[in-house]
């Protein structure tokens, strides 16, 4: 069960990250002692912080104070502004970070393979976008397969989702990667994810 929690500090919030999976008891970035001893008396997995701009220094000093106080506990900032990212923000301690036009989807997505370990930054790397645009390439049940990956699904969870063998599932995925000439699954599925290519039904590609 994936728990998140969310602070925010921009002045309009809504209640779009309103959900069973991430808290809201409504913490801004100044109440640093108030988030470390929540984080204290609850399993929480990941600090999801929302900010206008990540080159705010009081911002960078949160993070910092935060992940000294409590490493375990996987810091993923979300932005406005993801296109300039400082120096030293690597020096924050953050485990990822999440552009806020992302949809709620997406969002639980990249969360569930944060918690999981991999980190998801930014990317525009011009064979990303070679491959993406190869997903033109995929089958209809390939496109179906790949979806449920962006979702975090393992592929046992596919194979009953789908009614399926495990085998089968193998198979598409390899067809993928041969088609999109990436090495690994999950990292064409996070890339798909920060470049915000996952959609509702698999038909939009």
């Amino acid at each position: 069960m994936l728990s998140v929690l969310f602070i925010s500090d921009l002045i309009s919030k809504d209640n779009s990250y309103d959900a069973k999976e991430i808290l809201h008891p409504g913490f801004t970035t100044k109440d640093i002692d108030e988030v470390i001893e929540f984080c204290n008396k609850n399993t929480i997995d990941i600090l999801l912080v929302e900010t206008g701009s990540i080159n705010d220094i009081s911002f960078a000093e949160f993070l910092v104070k935060f992940n000294n106080a409590i490493p375990s506990v996987k810091t993923v900032c979300i932005a406005e502004d993801i296109t300039s990212i400082p120096k030293n923000f690597s020096n924050t301690g953050v485990f990822s970070l999440l552009s806020r036009d992302i949809s709620y989807k997406e969002l639980v997505s990249s969360l569930n393979f944060i918690k999981k370990g991999y980190n998801i930054f930014p990317s525009t790397q011009t064979s990303l976008i070679h491959s993406i645009d190869k997903l033109t390439n995929l089958t209809s049940r390939e496109l179906e397969i790949l979806n449920l990956l962006c979702q975090a699904l393992s592929r046992e969870e596919i194979s009953k989702l789908l009614n399926i063998t495990e085998n089968t599932v193998k198979t598409h995925i390899q067809n993928i990667l041969s088609k999109t000439e990436y090495k690994s699954i999950s990292k064409l599925a996070l890339d798909l994810l920060v470049r915000g290519n996952l959609r509702e039904d698999s038909s939009d590609y």
